[in-house]
C-alpha cells in the first residue's frame, strides 16, 4: 500500500500542497484505491483463467483453447425468461439473451475512472497561475518556511520572497483592490469550480458503470444491503454472472457450424465483490464532497474571513486584542482580497497554523507601510508639503496607532498633543486618537490643526483644511 501511495505521488502530483482534505480524498488516496482494486482483476486475466468453456467431448485441446480464447474476446450472454418457467412448454416461454462484454474491460475502466479523478486537480493546476506565479510556486516557498528553523537567517528571505509572491498573485497592488469583485476572487472562483468538477465526477462514476454493466447499477449497493438485512446472506447481482454461454462456429468434417458452449466466468467472482466495493466507496465519497463545498462556501462570507485574520492577528503579538477585530476588519475590507484568503486557508490545511502566523505577521506589516504611504500622499496633497518637518513625526504616531497603541498619554515628540477617547469602556474608541498638528503661522490655516485617524473601516481620515 505504501508502495502505490508513494507512486501515485510521483505520477499525479501527490505532494503539491495546493488543495485541502477532500480534494486529496479525491484526486490521490481514491486514485490509489482504484489501483489496488485493479490488481487482481489484472493479475487473475494474466496469471489464471479468466474464462472456462465446455466445449463438446469430440474437440481437441487445440479446439477447447480456442473456444476459451474466442468466447473471452467476443463477450459471451446469459438468458431471461418471462411468462414461464423453464420446464413448460416453449411456446409459453420467451427468453431474452443478455450480453455480458464489460470483463475483459474492468482494468482499464478503473484506470479510466482514475485519471477523471485526477482531472479537476490538473485543471485546477494550471488555472492557479496568474502574472506568471503559479499556485504550487508560493506552496513550495511556503514549505521551505515550514522546514527552516525560527532563528535560521534564511526564513526571513524567503517568508518576505512568499509574501511577494502571494501579493503578484492575488493582484495586491499598494492596498488598492480591484476594481472588479471577480478580479479580486478570480482564483477562488475556480478553486470552487475544481471542487464542484468532483462531484461532478463522482455522478459520472455511477453513470459510466450503468452504461459498461448495464441497468441498474443506481440501486446495486442498496441491493446487497437489503438483502444482507433480510436473508443474511450475499447478493448475487445479475450484473456479475459467474455462468454465461457462448455461440461459437467450428468446421466439423469440412461444414461450418456453430455450438453453444457453456462457459464459467471465475473472474466475476472479483468483478462483483470489486465493483461493489467500488460503489460504496462512492457513495461515501459523493456528500464528503458535497460536504466540503458547502464548508468553503461557508468560509468565503466576510464575517468568517475577518474571524480567520483576526486569531492569526492575535497569534502575532502585535496587535492587542482589544482592537485585533478593527484591524482585521480593516485589512479585509481594503488591503485582502478573497483569493488572499483563500490561498492562506489552503496553506494552513497543508502547513499548519504557525507558518500562517508568520505569513500574516508579514502582511500585517506591509499593510502599515502601506497605510503610511497613503497617508503621507494625502497630507501632501492637503498641504502639510509646506511643512516637510512634521511629517516624520505623524508618521510615527501614526505607525504606534497601527501597532494598536491606545494609550493616552502624549508621545513626547515636540509640537504634538495627543488627545484619546481610551478612557472610554468601549473597545472600539480605544482605537479612535486624535493628533493635533501644530504648524507655522500662515495665512489661511488655523495656529493648530488636527486630523483623527480610526482603525475601522467605518470611519474616515480627517485631514488639515483651510479656513
Amino acid at each position: 500500500m505504501a508502495f502505490v501511495i508513494a507512486l501515485c505521488d510521483q505520477l499525479f502530483g501527490g505532494k503539491e500542497p495546493i488543495d485541502d482534505v477532500v480534494d486529496k480524498l479525491n484526486r490521490k488516496y481514491t486514485i490509489v484505491v482504484l489501483m489496488v482494486l485493479t490488481v487482481p482483476i489484472f493479475t487473475k486475466q494474466f496469471v489464471g483463467e479468466p474464462i472456462e468453456c465446455f466445449s463438446p467431448t469430440f474437440f481437441t485441446e487445440a479446439q477447447s483453447r480456442y473456444v476459451n480464447s474466442y468466447c473471452w474476446t467476443s463477450s459471451t450472454y446469459y438468458e431471461t425468461y418471462t411468462n414461464g418457467a423453464i420446464g413448460d412448454d416453449d411456446s409459453q416461454i420467451n427468453s431474452n439473451e443478455v450480453k455480458v462484454n464489460y470483463y475483459q474491460w474492468a482494468p482499464l475502466i478503473l484506470l479510466g475512472e482514475a485519471f477523471l479523478f485526477y482531472l479537476p486537480f490538473l485543471l485546477w493546476r494550471f488555472a492557479s497561475i496568474n502574472n506568471g506565479v503559479s499556485l504550487s510556486r508560493v506552496a513550495k516557498k511556503l514549505g521551505r518556511v515550514s522546514d527552516t528553523p525560527l532563528g535560521h537567517p534564511d526564513r526571513q528571505s524567503v517568508l518576505s520572497e512568499c509574501c511577494e509572491l502571494i501579493q503578484i498573485l492575488t493582484q495586491i497592488d499598494r492596498g488598492n483592490r480591484p476594481t472588479s469583485i471577480i478580479a479580486g476572487s478570480t482564483l477562488t472562483i475556480l478553486y470552487l469550480m475544481s471542487k464542484v468538477l468532483y462531484i461532478v465526477n463522482v455522478l459520472m462514476q455511477f453513470l459510466l458503470l450503468q452504461l459498461f454493466l448495464g441497468e441498474g447499477y443506481w440501486s446495486h449497493g442498496f441491493n446487497i444491503l437489503r438483502v444482507l438485512f433480510r436473508k443474511n446472506e450475499w447478493w448475487s447481482s445479475p450484473h456479475f454472472p459467474l455462468q454465461t454461454l457462448c455461440k461459437v462456429k467450428a468446421a466439423n468434417q469440412g461444414v461450418l457450424q456453430q455450438y453453444n458452449c457453456q462457459c464459467v466466468l471465475p473472474i466475476n467472482v472479483f468483478n462483483e465483490k470489486i465493483f461493489s466495493l467500488w460503489w460504496f466507496f462512492c457513495a461515501v465519497l459523493l456528500p464528503t464532497t458535497v460536504i466540503g463545498v458547502f464548508k468553503w462556501f461557508q468560509l468565503m462570507r466576510l464575517s468568517q474571513r475577518i474571524i480567520f485574520f483576526r486569531q492569526y492577528l492575535e497569534r502575532t503579538k502585535k496587535v492587542p486584542c482589544e482592537v485585533s477585530f478593527e484591524i482585521a476588519s480593516n485589512m479585509v475590507n481594503q488591503f485582502l482580497t478573497v483569493d488572499s484568503f483563500t490561498i492562506l486557508k489552503l496553506m494552513e490545511n497543508n502547513f499548519g497554523p504557525t507558518v500562517i502566523t508568520a505569513v500574516i505577521s508579514r502582511l500585517y506589516d506591509m499593510h502599515k507601510k502601506i497605510n503610511r504611504m497613503k497617508l503621507h500622499d494625502q497630507l501632501q496633497k492637503s498641504g502639510e508639503k509646506n511643512s516637510p518637518e512634521v511629517l516624520p513625526q505623524v508618521h510615527n504616531i501614526t505607525n504606534a496607532r497601527l501597532e494598536g497603541e491606545t494609550s493616552s498619554e502624549p508621545l513626547g515628540k515636540p509640537g504634538f498633543e495627543t488627545g484619546s477617547q481610551s478612557s472610554s469602556s468601549e473597545a472600539r474608541d480605544k482605537a479612535t486618537d486624535v493628533v493635533y498638528v501644530w504648524t507655522s503661522e500662515q495665512p489661511g490655516y488655523d495656529s493648530r490643526q488636527k486630523f483623527s485617524r480610526q482603525i475601522s473601516s467605518r470611519r474616515s481620515i480627517q485631514f488639515p483644511v483651510m479656513h
